[in-house]
């Protein structure tokens, strides 16, 4: 089993707790290949967070996770987004993520939060150990490469067919001959991610087939080929791409007298009128899109048909990416 190198870089012992969680954690890769963590924690409290930073040798490591806040430290005007610049400069390819305490969030402008790949907040920091390790194998198997070529990028990504053209269409481009780094290509899969569009996470795929979410489950194997195996992939946070899933959709729904997905679904074999999913509007049955049940950013998610919907008013359109929709 190889291992992951991480350093903590933190004003808070407290947090020690998340380094010695990851110090017996075991990630297996979406291959099935396993990696253990080896994690430091440096504590910065009552220290110069600058001078401590620069101690290290950060070329021994394969990730970095950075405190944003320093109030501890004994420069309580720094944040950890000056101590990610100095690591950058020191291993430019090591991936670095930041930390910070849920009511500190909303006062970090979003010139400092691109210092890191993500920023998490401390309640949430237990959910992406699979996040951190995927990035930590990625920069390093990569480390020593600065991509020329779209072609290159996007194959990291493994895409269906049916998607490639599109990747190639949206994916950062060399610019005036600088070759992209992996943080580039990190943050072009946070996009991909993160709205549905070439790439569908569970909930979407089950309302693409026309059935509910629970009932998804049933029906998951049927798309294996169709499941996201590119690069940063965890089998936590799956995805799977678009048009190959309308693919197998059609393949299993045979004879289905319908060009809609959402419709062919029902005829596949073992899909119940009880797995069919309705409008969370007016509860009829095909809801083409998932959308959201008011703007406020508590919302919850829910099936809806285009015509029971209505075009966010905050979310900006994207192209190859689904609308992102309000009920009426």
């Amino acid at each position: 089993m190889k291992t992951l190198k991480f350093i903590w870089l933190d004003d808070s012992p407290k947090r020690k707790r998340f380094v010695d969680a990851l110090n017996v954690y075991v990630f297996t890769d979406c291959k099935g290949k396993e990696y253990s963590v080896a994690a430091k924690f440096v504590d910065l409290s009552n220290l110069d967070p600058i001078e401590e930073t620069n101690k290290q040798d950060f070329t021994k490591y394969d990730l970095v996770v950075i405190d944003h806040v320093l109030s501890g430290t004994t420069q309580t005007e720094r944040r950890g987004s000056t101590l990610a610049n100095i690591v950058s400069d020191k291993a430019p390819n090591i991936p670095i993520f930041g930390i910070t305490a849920d009511d500190k969030l909303k006062s970090i402008n979003s010139n400092a939060i691109q210092a890191y790949e993500e920023l998490f907040l401390d309640e949430h920091f237990s959910n992406h150990s699979s996040t951190l390790a995927s990035a930590a194998i990625a920069f390093k198997t990569t480390k020593k490469s600065l991509l020329s070529s779209t072609n290159t990028l996007v194959n990291m990504f493994a895409p269906a067919e049916e998607e490639k053209e599109i990747l190639l269409r949206i994916c950062p481009r060399p610019e005036n001959g600088i070759k992209l780094s992996m943080r580039d290509v990190y943050r072009f899969k946070k996009e991909l991610f993160a709205y549905p569009g070439p790439l569908l996470d569970d909930k979407w795929v089950a309302n693409v087939m026309g059935v509910k979410h629970e009932s998804f489950k049933k029906f998951e194997a049927l798309f294996t080929t169709a499941l996201y195996k590119g690069i940063f992939c965890t089998p936590e946070d799956k995805r799977w791409w678009r048009g190959a899933v309308k693919s197998i959709i059609f393949k299993n729904a045979k004879n289905a007298p319908t060009a809609f997905p959402w419709e062919a679904g029902h005829n596949i074999v073992n899909v119940l009128s009880a797995d069919h999913v309705k409008c969370g509007y007016c509860n009829e049955r095909y809801p083409e899109v998932l959308g959201y049940s008011d703007a406020s950013k508590s919302a919850k998610l829910i099936p809806l048909h285009i015509k029971c919907s209505k075009e966010h008013p905050y979310i900006v359109k994207k192209i190859y990416f689904e609308d992102i929709r309000i009920q009426r």
